[in-house]
């Protein structure tokens, strides 16, 4: 009677071993891809889609460390100015140009047309 109660508390404990193995392999797999997508994201210049991808230290207490670092350094890189803002930046100079030449080519259509209301003017009055 004994050896058959210690070999069913033998399988139990082996079965919760077994479970707590898989439970952690998953978590461990969760975390890999998390971290993963979160470089993927970094990669792509999506600094911030990164940040909100990297696992919560409350979720791998064990990777606090890890996790601090990596959410650092990717908050360090959303929050300096991009390339792409400074792209913004230099472009700025270039839409105000556009908008003095499209400016001056009104003002030149104007007084195109203007001249041309005058000579029509000058014309009737020479008619009379």
């Amino acid at each position: 009677m004994q050896l058959e109660e210690a070999k069913k508390q033998s399988a139990m404990e082996k079965a919760k071993t077994e479970k707590a193995k898989k439970e952690q392999e998953t978590k461990t797999k969760k975390y890999k891809d998390a971290m993963a997508k979160a470089d993927e994201l970094e990669k792509e210049g999506k600094f911030r889609e990164a940040w909100m991808k990297v696992p919560d230290i409350t979720e791998y207490p064990e990777k606090a460390d890890e996790i601090r670092k990596r959410k650092s350094e990717l908050s360090d890189k959303f929050s300096t100015p991009s390339l792409f803002d400074e792209k913004e930046e230099k472009s700025e100079p270039q839409k105000a140009e556009e908008k003095d030449e499209q400016f001056e080519q009104q003002v030149n259509d104007l007084y195109a047309d203007r001249e041309e209301t005058y000579s029509e003017d000058e014309q009737e009055q020479q008619e009379y």
